[in-house]
């Protein structure tokens, strides 16, 4: 299956956003009968960073799509 999907990631301190991370993607879902893997591809993608709200302490976070597929 073919789909195309919204993806959103943000990271706020307070009220104040620190990174807004969004993308459109393609994304193939291989069927439950066979052991394909499922595949994600960025079609258009864009990043925001506010670093002057950043606290003495910066920490990344591994995330992303694979962990929603």
């Amino acid at each position: 299956n073919m789909m195309v999907a919204f993806y959103r990631e943000s990271i706020k301190k307070r009220s104040q956003y620190i990174s807004l991370s969004e993308a459109v993607l393609d994304i193939y879902k291989a069927p439950y009968t066979s052991f394909g893997d499922d595949l994600a591809k960025i079609y258009i993608g864009r990043k925001a960073s506010d670093m002057s709200v950043r606290d003495t302490l910066l920490l990344r976070f591994q995330g992303g799509i694979n962990g929603a597929l």
